[in-house]
């Protein structure tokens, strides 16, 4: 009998030890740990699923209002400036703004719509209203401070927290039976979670009806404006609400936290442990999936079964919106009228700096939307870096030392190790990306500062550098993270070719002939390999997604793509889409990763899998 109690209480011991330095590890990473005695310790029940409603009901009309209006608190707003929180519209959000017509109220209620929703699911913070163009696993929305928060549907509060960073004030509710975006048939665990909060109305074990009013909106935590993060997590998500990169992997990376986002640091494990929160919500409005049909799961056909293998929904649906196979957009930031302008500022710098070397950096003054902030500032700003690893040639700077919104100077006194730029004004500190300083020795092999020989598309990229296919910046980067737009592309497939020719005028209204794209443009149009808009502008400057590129590039070396595709080469690719077959070419030649299950056609490629792709082409056809 001593026998058996002891190894109880062995057994029992061990438990909590596990629990207790999991919850550490955790806490390491400002993580509350609390949500992992949620699966030892029950919660109570809540009612059985019966549909969704909006976190929030009303929205500010932000277009039509003033600079004084813009930053009043809700309860200050006349119902004449609200409006039904806007439908959430992947495609619509993705639209440039330079697309948009003022007094169009068409185009006003999608105007409207990319403000409130500023960052999109998996989402960037460059405001370009694309999906899946970073690894922000929640839809931002843009409220004003104290805006009423409502329970997306019934459940059970197992969250109440506050953190003065991160999340900030937040809760999370569980949902016990809940259907899944891709099934209505479905049963699982879901966890919305409502972040930035300025009050909590709830507490944890509080069980709620669909539509409670939980909590009011604010800034809390890392907040530069009032907003809802709205997230819902599956039951693949370790915690809730979970992120999917430390503060210690974005270190290691060289990036900050708004960096590490906009690079998309941890979005394969982001879009495996979250669900799109606003198309659920929307597809389940009313107790059923009628009111929304989602453009990439529309199950409006499924009987409950696994219809994995089939052409039933794929996320290349949204490119429909796109208008045509030659089509794509990327946007300016979102210009709001009479709004007080904010100063920030926009570091570029090098990767890599090498001690006894031209260390060049620019300093941006911009404002809240990416624009040059002209409004001037008061006093100086100190330029310093971060561990003194080097100084500023120009330590003290004053407004009339920027031109045109940008200062040029230069670091000296280096010594080796890793450090950043800073700039202190008005006692706040901002902060560059990290950048290291090495030895002149270890930049003699290196061909381009910011591609190392560990850089997974390091043999790619110099592969196609000798031969003159790829270049680099003026200051001596590569930068293969950038996303490539629809000029870039094709000087990516016709450059070091001996079918290059030489422009005789670009029949495209939006594009100059003395421009650097010119003769690569004019040759992809002589080969028919481009086409233009409708409206007769090929708009050289927009982000080329995956489908176009790989018809781009195919078409221009002369591959030959069969007229349709066997099978699915990727589950998000139909056999029926029309860049079906090149994908399938793609995957036969590894232009795109064979072992990828999703590749999501509609989004852009970074200069570094553009390279990549090109020299496995290149590879496979030798």
């Amino acid at each position: 009998m001593s026998k058996k109690v002891s190894t109880k209480r062995v057994w029992a011991i061990r438990l909590l030890a596990s629990v207790a330095v999991f919850g550490l590890s955790l806490m390491a990473f400002n993580v509350d740990f609390r949500w992992a005695m949620t699966s030892l310790v029950s919660v109570p029940a809540h009612e059985p699923f019966d549909g969704t409603t909006y976190p929030v009901k009303h929205s500010p009309i932000w277009t039509k209002l003033n600079s004084t209006e813009y930053k009043q608190l809700y309860d200050y707003f006349s119902s004449s400036k609200l409006e039904v929180l806007p439908t959430y519209n992947p495609s619509e959000l993705a639209r440039s703004t330079d697309s948009l017509a003022w007094g169009n109220s068409a185009h006003d209620a999608i105007r409207n719509a990319k403000i409130t929703y500023s960052v999109p699911y998996m989402g960037n913070y460059r405001l370009d209203g694309q999906e899946y163009a970073g690894s922000h696993l929640a839809v931002d929305i843009k409220i004003p401070t104290g805006t009423p928060i409502y329970a997306m549907a019934n459940g059970t509060v197992i969250k109440v927290s506050n953190q003065t960073s991160g999340f900030g004030q937040h809760i999370v509710i569980q949902h016990n039976n809940f259907p899944t975006l891709e099934n209505s048939n479905a049963k699982t665990v879901l966890y919305s979670s409502y972040s930035h909060l300025s009050s909590t109305l709830v507490s944890e074990g509080t069980v709620v009806k669909k539509g409670a009013k939980i909590g009011l909106s604010g800034a809390s935590g890392t907040a530069t404006t009032p907003h809802l993060h709205f997230q819902i997590d599956n039951a693949e998500a370790p915690w809730h609400p979970f992120w999917p990169f430390t503060t210690q992997e974005a270190y290691n990376q060289g990036l900050d936290f708004f960096s590490a986002v906009n690079a998309g640091l941890g979005k394969e494990l982001a879009m495996k442990s979250t669900v799109n929160p606003m198309l659920y919500v929307q597809k389940y409005m009313n107790g059923s999936s009628d009111s929304y049909v989602d453009p990439v799961y529309d199950d409006s056909n499924n009987s409950g079964e696994d219809n994995s293998g089939t052409d039933s929904g794929s996320y290349a649906d949204e490119l429909d919106d796109y208008g045509s196979e030659d089509s794509g957009y990327t946007e300016a930031p979102v210009v709001i009228p009479d709004e007080p302008k904010e100063l920030r500022f926009k570091f570029e710098t090098r990767r890599e700096y090498y001690v006894g070397k031209d260390s060049p950096f620019t300093i941006y003054l911009k404002d809240q939307y990416g624009g040059t902030y002209d409004d001037g500032f008061r006093g100086d700003l100190i330029i310093k870096t971060d561990r003194s690893l080097a100084t500023s040639q120009n330590s003290i700077i004053n407004a009339m030392q920027f031109r045109d919104g940008k200062l040029e100077s230069g670091l000296k006194n280096l010594r080796e190790g890793r450090d950043r730029l800073t700039v202190e004004y008005e006692g706040t500190q901002y902060y560059s990306e990290w950048f290291d300083v090495v030895g002149t020795n270890k930049s003699d092999d290196m061909m381009f500062s910011d591609i190392s020989s560990s850089h997974p598309n390091y043999e790619a990229i110099v592969y196609l550098a000798e031969r003159g296919i790829v270049s680099g910046h003026p200051d001596g980067t590569f930068r293969p993270a950038e996303t490539v737009n629809r000029a870039e592309a094709l000087k990516f497939i016709f450059a070091g070719s001996d079918d290059l020719v030489k422009s005789e005028g670009l029949p495209f209204t939006d594009t100059d002939n003395s421009a650097w794209y010119a003769d690569y443009l004019y040759t992809g149009y002589q080969k028919g390999v481009i086409g233009g808009h409708p409206d007769g502008s090929y708009r050289p400057g927009d982000t080329v997604n995956k489908a176009e590129f790989l018809k781009m590039l195919f078409n221009g070396m002369g591959v030959e793509v069969p007229s349709g595709a066997l099978e699915k080469p990727y589950s998000d690719v139909r056999t029926t889409d029309w860049f079906a077959s090149y994908f399938e070419k793609a995957k036969q030649y590894n232009v795109i990763d064979r072992e990828l299950r999703f590749v999501y056609p509609g989004t852009g490629m970074t200069r570094g899998d553009v390279a990549q792709g090109i020299y496995n082409l290149l590879k496979n056809l030798e």
